[in-house]
């Protein structure tokens, strides 16, 4: 359990990593960073928030402690609204504001209803009672 949670570890850091430095690249050579992994990943987390969702209230109805996975998922989903906004930055920069009226107004509201989600989900089983 604890070498699948240092190698998940391992690799957000390597995926933040490769982020960060491509945030330091200059403005013009955004069109070449990648931008394809960068429009998945905020699938890619959330598909990880939703999943350690679901491991948190399994684990809890089992009576174990679901902590690791509460943290995952709480994490994954900061990560999906920074991988977002991450998008959106870039379509700023390239003006693309067609990306932006489209999608944005949309988004915003769903990313705040699953962000309330995931909270009031990965909540319940701190208060949740077991027999241990």
């Amino acid at each position: 359990m604890y070498t699948m949670l240092l190698r998940f570890e391992a690799d957000i850091c390597c995926l933040l990593l490769t982020w960060y430095n491509s945030v330091e690249s200059e403005v013009e050579d955004l069109d070449n960073l990648g931008f394809i992994e960068v429009k998945i990943m905020w699938i890619i987390f959330g598909a990880i928030a939703i999943i350690s969702a679901a491991l948190n209230i399994a684990w809890a109805a089992k009576g174990k402690d679901p902590k690791w996975f509460r943290f995952i998922s709480l994490a994954a989903t900061a990560l999906t609204l920074s991988a977002f906004y991450s998008i959106n930055a870039k379509w700023v920069i390239s003006e693309d504001w067609i990306a932006l009226m489209d999608v944005v107004p949309t988004m915003t509201r769903n990313l705040w209803v699953l962000t309330v989600l995931s909270v009031v989900i990965n909540s319940v089983t701190l208060f949740w009672k077991t027999d241990r």
